[in-house]
């Protein structure tokens, strides 16, 4: 108590005035930020399911611990298309990455942490989240596109681009 005592200058505290204090710093813990932003996949053509973009950074949930609150997380991601239609749905997710020899591969995906764009026309440009997800464990992630299909790529001379970003908020 004396910590309210000390908040409210020795005066009284109701507990309207708690709600007041609880509505004044909540967004601060629930709205979304940026964790991790990448700028860019730009891929033509029949790429390979699953193109690695962006690079691969250490995440540690700790980092942005929120005293008793659990970490979510999101992708938001951002599709272009040219004009010619990709003709394959794209996904632009969050995954672990191995490193060997300086070159990434993609891991395990994390789950839900998925932008799913479906099968676009030309011209497309959009935006989509994934679900919120729990913070994963400790370790190397990156962004990465992957096409629905992984027997059948891009359509030819199509051209899409992607960004995409990781963002934060504690419950």
């Amino acid at each position: 108590m004396s910590r309210v005592k000390t908040f409210t200058n020795g005066g009284s505290i109701l507990p309207g005035d708690l709600n007041a204090i609880q509505d004044d710093y909540e967004p601060a813990f629930s709205s979304y930020k940026v964790v991790r932003r990448d700028l860019s996949a730009s891929l033509t053509g029949l790429p390979p399911a699953g193109s690695l973009f962006g690079t691969p950074v250490y995440l540690d949930a700790s980092d942005y611990a929120g005293g008793s609150r659990a970490t979510k997380l999101r992708v938001r991601a951002v599709l272009f298309c040219d004009g010619v239609a990709p003709g394959v749905a794209i996904d632009i997710a969050w995954a672990t990455v191995t490193i060997t020899d300086m070159v990434p591969s993609f891991g395990t995906l994390v789950p839900g942490a998925v932008a799913s764009f479906g099968t676009q026309a030309a011209h497309f440009k959009g935006s989509q989240v994934s679900t919120d997800f729990a913070a994963p464990a400790a370790g190397y992630y990156m962004f990465f596109v992957n096409m629905a299909s992984t027997t059948v790529g891009q359509a030819a001379f199509s051209h899409i681009t992607a960004f995409a970003e990781l963002q934060l908020r504690q419950v």
